[in-house]
């Protein structure tokens, strides 16, 4: 919601990078990608400390479960 578009928009996939890289606990990857594409819209853009925990913990949860 924050991004305007969705990491995953296809159906879950091992070999999407975003997926890649939460599943394999490169979280920081993770974050550096999607910085790295918002800085195409806006250079100032920057995700929270509180957000990035907020959805690292979603995510790794999920991971766990698979």
């Amino acid at each position: 919601m924050l991004t305007s578009f969705m990491p995953f928009y296809k159906k879950y996939s091992t070999t999407d990078a975003f997926f890649k890289f939460i599943s394999s606990e490169h979280i920081h990857k993770f974050w550096q990608e999607l910085q790295k594409r918002m800085a195409r819209v806006d250079k100032k853009f920057i995700f929270s400390a509180e957000l990035k925990k907020m959805i690292e913990n979603i995510f790794l949860k999920k991971i766990h479960t698979f």
